[in-house]
């Protein structure tokens, strides 16, 4: 016996019942509001639907990935996009960065080999709980892709920088490589090194 179960929406789609029965809104309204708003960048359109229709931020992150990838010509802003990624982990905001994390992406660091958005979000969304903060060293756009450098502050006073690479389409994060840096402060003295990576 078979049965047909539906697939479950993923992504910025499956916040679109909780957004129209909060707001009494069909998603159509917030498409043709968007529109109305001009080549805005990603987090201007964020904000506009926060400050002037008072919408919350996952929400109106899940509203504004759709419609940059719906409408081609719109103004897409990479490193506004990245940079509410990290915002979503201080703010401890899943669904805003449910919204930003595109269905085909892949996450790889020295120790993940591409994994995939189900098992990027079960292995590192944990971390968002004893993360405070990031402080940007560099924030560079290139085309598609942001080279970040950050500072992380975490519980405990825990502090450590490493160095990640973006890559944004239409709106959406769909891939981030992460190179290791260092804790904070450096376990060598100044103008020194450490012989061993375990001391």
């Amino acid at each position: 016996m078979t049965t047909n179960v539906a697939p479950k929406i993923k992504g910025p789609a499956s916040y679109f019942p909780s957004i129209e029965k909060t707001y009494g809104e069909p998603v159509s309204h917030w498409m043709a509001v968007l529109k109305q708003a001009g080549r805005l960048t990603h987090m201007e359109l964020v904000n506009l639907l926060k400050s002037k229709h008072k919408l919350g931020h996952g929400h109106a992150n899940a509203l504004v990935a759709h419609f940059l990838a719906l409408d081609h010509t719109a103004t897409h802003d990479p490193a506004a996009v990245a940079r509410s990624a990290y915002e979503a982990y201080v703010s401890k905001d899943r669904a805003a960065i449910e919204a930003l994390i595109a269905d085909d992406f892949h996450f790889t660091s020295p120790l993940d080999n591409r994994l995939d958005r189900t098992a990027y979000f079960a292995r590192c969304w944990p971390n968002s709980k004893t993360t405070e903060g990031f402080d940007f060293i560099h924030l560079v756009p290139y085309g598609d892709q942001v080279f970040v450098t950050y500072e992380a502050r975490g519980l405990g006073a825990r502090r450590f920088r490493n160095t990640e690479i973006v890559t944004v389409r239409r709106g959406q994060i769909v891939e981030i490589e992460v190179y290791f840096g260092w804790d904070l402060p450096h376990k060598a003295a100044l103008g020194g090194f450490v012989t061993d990576a375990n001391e």
